[in-house]
């Protein structure tokens, strides 16, 4: 570090006992109410700051030792009305100006602290406490992480554990055992497995609730007026599809037309659109009316030729 004048910044207040004995430092800490304001403050021989900032952690750190030489103190933590050092800088040499820079309040530099409109500022003035920042290199709170749980070879770990349970006949006899029972599974559910089969259901033949509808109208209604529209509008449907009729025509076209298609009378069919025309001008129809127009129209239908093709 010191021969190339290189300088770590380092965070935590996590280090082991054999470093903390190397370094010839001791760390001690006090309980902390959460959200207690603690004064932190930042100095070295051209610059002096103090920051009240409320604290988040349990703990306040700061060190209850450190090294009588080749060390500076560039940080307090005021606990109680004693300041107490909390971030210093470790000389490994008085020849280079490279460092070990330790700070014990690694949660000033997370989100909570640096979005605040005070406290960002002891972050930024920590670390201008480094000087030459041409090259930067930076290391998050994962790096431990990272390096315990070997996350980046999870494909090695896979194969361990399969090396395991080959290892072991117990186990690897219940990793065969498991392997054919699924095997075999879905060996046989695909044989189960049907595409299924297509429900058609046939059309709804609706002429019964119609002609109980009907016959409801002709048992409650007095006036068979309405029932005697619908017959007529049946009946000249029935010539427009049955015999192609477009056109109106009067009535001895319409005699004459239905004669040569059904073959039936002039003078009968010449009786039945008289009636039809009569029982139109009507305002009511009674009963025995109805019944005598409604035999003239089934003699119609049961007597022409092609009924119902």
């Amino acid at each position: 570090i010191s021969s190339l004048d290189n300088k770590i910044f380092i965070s935590t207040h996590e280090f082991s006992d054999s470093l903390c004995y190397k370094l010839g430092i001791n760390i001690k800490s006090i309980n902390n109410t959460k959200y207690t304001e603690y004064e932190h403050t930042i100095e070295n021989e051209n610059y002096y700051n103090d920051y009240k900032i409320k604290m988040i952690e349990d703990k306040v750190y700061y060190f209850d030792s450190i090294p009588i030489q080749d060390r500076e103190v560039l940080g307090y933590v005021k606990v109680g009305n004693d300041y107490f050092p909390n971030f210093i800088k470790l000389k490994t040499s008085t020849k280079y100006k490279g460092g070990v820079y330790i700070h014990l309040a690694p949660e000033l530099f997370t989100n909570y602290h640096l979005l605040s409109q005070n406290d960002y500022k002891y972050a930024f003035e920590s670390i201008q406490m480094i000087t030459n920042r041409k090259t930067i290199y930076w290391d998050g709170e994962d790096t431990r992480e990272r390096f315990i749980n070997n996350v980046n070879n999870s494909n090695e770990n896979i194969f361990d554990s399969i090396k395991f349970f080959m290892s072991k006949p117990a186990l690897k006899l219940a990793l065969f055992i498991f392997l054919s029972i699924f095997v075999l599974l879905i060996l046989f559910n695909y044989k189960r497995i049907q595409n299924p089969i297509p429900i058609y259901l046939s059309k709804k033949n609706n002429s019964l609730e119609y002609i109980k509808t009907i016959s409801l109208l002709y048992i409650y209604e007095k006036n068979l007026k309405p029932l005697f529209n619908h017959k007529i509008n049946f009946f000249y449907n029935f010539l427009r599809t049955q015999y192609q009729l477009n056109s109106e025509l009067d009535k001895e076209q319409l005699v004459s037309f239905l004669n040569n298609k059904t073959l039936l009378e002039k003078e009968w069919l010449g009786i039945l659109l008289d009636k039809i025309e009569e029982v139109k001008t009507k305002k009511e129809i009674s009963k025995k009316e109805f019944e005598h127009f409604s035999k003239l129209l089934n003699q119609f239908y049961k007597n022409i030729k092609n009924y119902g093709k």
